[in-house]
């Protein structure tokens, strides 16, 4: 295949391209074509014919596999190829709807696109033969070994710790890259909501890392006193401040052979950010009250709800700190984006908080948990079975049961709400001012511009109901939250 060249946009549907065992369409209304038996992969590999790293196999032995330049991220490196992003791609092994494994090879937004025999695609379904390129690089699926038994692909819903769970892919994904990151001593920034388990992925990664003997220090910055949050960091020595009646190793210093997590980092204050930075880069620290250097020895993993680089260009947090620790940034899904993740995360969680007995849900109370949108993620859900359970004299809880703040929303209310009629100057004369030619609006800024206009407008119709605003609108209200994540859209704004 040629070197990579402009082209135009990827085709919005997906490609199914056919191949051994398969028979497949084009599919332009989004609409699935694609006849497959089970496909075994466990026994096929990756194989790079052709570009500067040719003769590259790897193993289908993971179900979600990434590819691109940076090592951190990626299960198949291709550092040496200029065209490849820093991730290019991502190869995932999952159950279709009829229960069939099939493997799929996603566009993660990389800037020379991903082509399926010669046609860019988005995402598309892979069978044994296809030439798959990413910039000069180009690679097939292979199978290893015509006579060895087939195995049935095996999809983990776990990490390698164990101590996390999750269906979506989103979830998964993670999953992958602790194991990879595992191995590496990178620095590491985990991003999200309050309350979706940032600290239990840290320590997942902590478990499953070459530090795993090591301690696992976990200290939450935002609930340290500001007067005592260095001595608290950094230790201090006998006498150094009125009330230091002994010595004191600071965090870090515990942390020493092991991993560091710093929740909240978004909240140190600023003028004690360069001493940690100095940390970092030195490796060594002193304790207040000590002219004498300690050497330090840790895996750092900070985590955040801020948004760190607003926070940088609002000038309160320092910039050479945040790329400092921020190598591999993580980000954490909120608990409403990913639905598919409750049944397992209550069955864990009631296990944790009652290993004594077996509870349960009822299918129709497990629903019902899947469409409400827990703004306080999984610790909410936590509460909120601790909560039912205490209260229950039977093991299995049905919808009666559980008692939800007014988000939730119960299965037949959800059917009936009725459609909130849309007609012409329902949003108040929406507009958008057309602004083309130099240093104007482009047609993708004008859409977005719209788009947002429109959920404003809806927003304050139903007086920042967004379940009526979703219903008014007609869309999912997981999709409503991330635009007006996206789009910053605020009560007030």
């Amino acid at each position: 295949m040629p070197t990579y060249k402009p082209t135009p946009p990827p085709h919005k549907a997906v490609l199914y391209p056919g191949g051994a065992g398969i028979s497949a369409t084009l599919s332009l209304d989004g609409q699935r074509r694609l006849h497959s038996h089970h496909i075994e992969v466990e026994d096929s590999s990756l194989v790079v014919t052709d570009g500067p790293h040719r003769g590259i196999a790897l193993p289908l032995s993971l179900d979600i596999i990434d590819i691109g330049r940076q090592a951190e991220l990626c299960d198949l490196v291709l550092d040496q190829d200029p065209g490849v992003s820093s991730l290019h791609a991502r190869l995932c092994i999952r159950h279709d709807t009829t229960g069939d494994v099939v493997l799929t090879i996603q566009d993660m937004h990389s800037r020379n696109g991903v082509y399926v025999q010669g046609l860019r695609v988005k995402e598309a379904y892979l069978t044994l033969g296809l030439q798959v390129q990413l910039g000069n690089t180009v690679f097939e699926l292979r199978a290893n070994s015509k006579t060895k038994k087939k195995k049935r692909v095996h999809i983990n819903y776990f990490d390698e710790s164990g101590q996390l769970v999750g269906r979506s892919s989103q979830m998964r994904r993670i999953f992958a890259m602790l194991g990879r990151l595992g191995q590496r001593d990178a620095a590491v920034l985990l991003t999200g909501e309050t309350g979706t388990g940032k600290t239990s992925i840290a320590e997942a990664l902590h478990r499953q890392s070459t530090r795993r003997s090591g301690p696992f220090v976990a200290v939450n910055c935002g609930s340290l006193p500001p007067s005592l949050i260095e001595s608290a960091l950094f230790g201090h020595e006998k006498g150094a401040f009125t009330g230091a009646t002994q010595r004191h190793a600071g965090y870090i210093e515990q942390a020493q052979g092991g991993s560091l997590f710093l929740d909240e980092l978004g909240e140190l204050p600023l003028e004690l950010q360069p001493k940690l930075l100095q940390a970092l880069e030195t490796k060594r620290i002193k304790r207040l009250g000590s002219v004498q250097e300690i050497p330090i020895d840790f895996r750092l993993v900070s985590a955040t709800h801020r948004n760190l680089q607003r926070e940088v260009q609002e000038g309160r947090f320092r910039e050479d700190l945040f790329y400092r620790i921020s190598v591999v940034q993580m980000e954490v899904p909120a608990l409403r984006e990913r639905p598919e993740d409750i049944p397992l995360l209550v069955e864990r969680l009631l296990a944790e908080l009652y290993p004594e007995a077996s509870y349960s849900l009822t299918h129709a109370a497990s629903r019902m948990m899947q469409q409400y949108l827990w703004p306080g993620n999984v610790r909410q859900l936590r509460n909120v079975l601790e909560r039912t359970f205490i209260f229950l004299d039977s093991s299995v809880a049905d919808v009666e049961d559980i008692e939800l703040p007014e988000l939730a929303a119960e299965p037949e209310q959800t059917k009936a709400s009725p459609r909130l009629p849309v007609m012409p100057g329902a949003f108040d004369r929406v507009s958008v001012p057309l602004d083309f030619g130099e240093g104007g609006m482009t047609i993708k800024e004008l859409m977005a511009s719209f788009e947002r206009t429109v959920i404003e407008k809806a927003l304050e119709r139903t007086q920042w109901n967004v379940g009526e605003t979703a219903a008014l609108l007609d869309m999912a209200q997981s999709w409503l939250y991330k635009r007006i994540k996206k789009y910053n859209i605020e009560r007030n704004s």
